[in-house]
């Protein structure tokens, strides 16, 4: 079976990406979650860490904002080699 993203709402693709505040020392951490059939951001989470209960958060609320049929909605992780 050949799977249809035609409308939005049907496949969200997430990635987590770090980036580094100079002048504090730290790293900081951004996990976006993007609609790929309009390329829209339906949610994201920036902060100092980035745990599995930030991700169930951030899609919980991309959930709740968006609204989704759970039956039809795929989601993809960017799970690339470093």
């Amino acid at each position: 079976m050949f799977l249809v993203y035609d409308r939005p709402n049907k496949l969200w693709q997430f990635d987590i990406k770090t980036g580094y505040i100079h002048g504090e020392n730290k790293y900081f951490y951004l996990l976006a979650i993007i609609d790929v059939f309009n390329r829209e951001i339906v949610n994201y989470h920036i902060g100092y860490s980035c745990k599995a209960k930030d991700l169930l958060m951030t899609f919980q609320e991309a959930i709740n904002e968006h609204n989704p049929n759970l039956e039809e909605l795929a989601i993809r992780s960017d799970n690339a080699p470093r």
